[in-house]
């Protein structure tokens, strides 16, 4: 599958997820761990930013990558720093991130060549035997459906 087909079903996915969401329980803790829908949009739309970071550095190796190298430095505590940094933004405002962020990587993946997508290697810091395709696939369409799935049960808890 080609690698704005995974960003497009990733996306529509986690957005028909989104559909339904009572505006009484986006803050809801329990979704996923503490974490309510309102914090999962924050956290998938953090992503999607690191992703916009990475689809320029693989066109681009010296092209500024703050959220590639925040990342890197705070491995398993990126996630809550990102989901605490937007505590204070309402639900629209962290979906509104979100949207404006995978859009962006909607265009620029675009601009990557395709040799650039399927180059095993080329991201040598995610897996040597592993190419852009591959994680995409798994960070941005697995992660999406992960967190959709929790937030589908969680709607189901509702009823």
């Amino acid at each position: 599958m080609h690698a704005n087909d995974i960003l497009k079903y990733g996306h529509s996915f986690f957005m028909r997820a989104l559909e339904g969401v009572d505006v009484d329980h986006l803050n809801d803790s329990g979704v996923c761990g503490v974490w309510s829908v309102k914090d999962i949009v924050a956290h998938i739309g953090a992503t999607e930013l690191l992703l916009i970071d990475v689809l320029n550095w693989i066109k681009d190796n010296n092209a500024p990558t703050p959220m590639m190298q925040k990342y890197g430095q705070m491995r398993g505590d990126w996630n809550d720093f990102e989901v605490n940094e937007r505590k204070n933004k309402s639900y629209q405002e962290v979906l509104d991130e979100y949207l404006s962020a995978q859009a962006k990587t909607a265009e620029l993946i675009e601009t990557v060549p395709l040799e650039l997508q399927r180059k095993t290697g080329a991201i040598t810091w995610y897996g040597a035997e592993y190419d852009l395709e591959d994680f995409i696939a798994d960070t941005d369409y697995g992660h999406k459906r992960e967190h959709g799935a929790e937030i589908n049960h969680f709607k189901d808890t509702l009823k």
